[in-house]
């Protein structure tokens, strides 16, 4: 590829202005890519700008990375890790995503990715850049989230929001597994009437973490998920 490195017996490296080293570490289009290890595959162009570090571990989704050994990711800006699965790669994991937003009023939300809603932006034309699942799995989200008015330096509100969900043979079949638990965590005085929420979107198979500000103000909304995951 244009501007690129590949060192190893049988690697090969197509993409542009990226690197592979090891054995049969494999780049096939993607670019600004990193891929270390023995039997490592980038994947192609729709998994531009990833890392993957390991053993017989890939790429599932443009910028994310992976860790590990027979691993994988499936979103947009995850970051992988795990050491074997059960019969397939990345099906026994945890990862940690980053999701951002900045709302303008009391409007309704979702976090996204790349600080757009799902629908907009850069999302609008790959749902592969969504928080979405995959068939057959199951998973444990625990995501803090913090919020702060860009206005003034007393306005913070911070919550822990934590869920169990599902997804069965289609997108259709996902469903949170009980009721989410919402912890407020600290509120300023001026904050109280922001809001933070998760439902199940079965027209995507994936939780629609959302997030509710306040007229007149900008409010920009931080969340750390940490997400475990098992699929059979």
């Amino acid at each position: 590829g244009d501007r690129a490195i590949a060192i190893g017996r049988t690697s090969n490296n197509s993409g542009a202005r990226s690197l592979c080293i090891g054995f049969a570490a494999t780049n096939s289009g993607g670019f600004g890519v990193v891929n270390v290890g023995t039997s490592c595959n980038t994947g192609g162009a729709d998994r531009s700008g990833g890392i993957v570090i390991g053993n017989s571990s890939s790429l599932g989704s443009m910028n994310s990375a992976t860790f590990g050994t027979s691993n994988s990711s499936d979103m947009a800006g995850e970051f992988s890790f795990g050491f074997g699965g059960f019969t397939s790669a990345g099906d026994a994991r945890a990862s940690t995503i980053v999701a951002r937003m900045t709302t303008t009023d009391a409007t309704l939300l979702e976090l996204g990715v790349f600080g757009v809603s799902p629908g907009s932006g850069l999302n609008s034309t790959a749902p592969a850049q969504r928080i979405v699942l995959v068939n057959d799995s199951s998973y444990i989200f625990d995501c803090d989230i913090i919020a702060r008015n860009t206005a003034t330096d007393t306005e913070t509100s911070g919550w822990n929001l934590k869920f169990v969900i599902r997804r069965g043979a289609a997108a259709a079949n996902t469903a949170i597994v009980g009721s989410a638990t919402k912890t407020v965590l600290a509120q300023d005085t001026g904050t109280t009437t922001w809001d933070v929420g998760v439902t199940a979107d079965t027209t995507n198979g994936r939780p629609k973490i959302e997030v509710t500000g306040q007229a007149a103000k900008t409010i920009r909304w931080v969340c750390n998920i940490r997400m475990t995951k098992v699929s059979g």
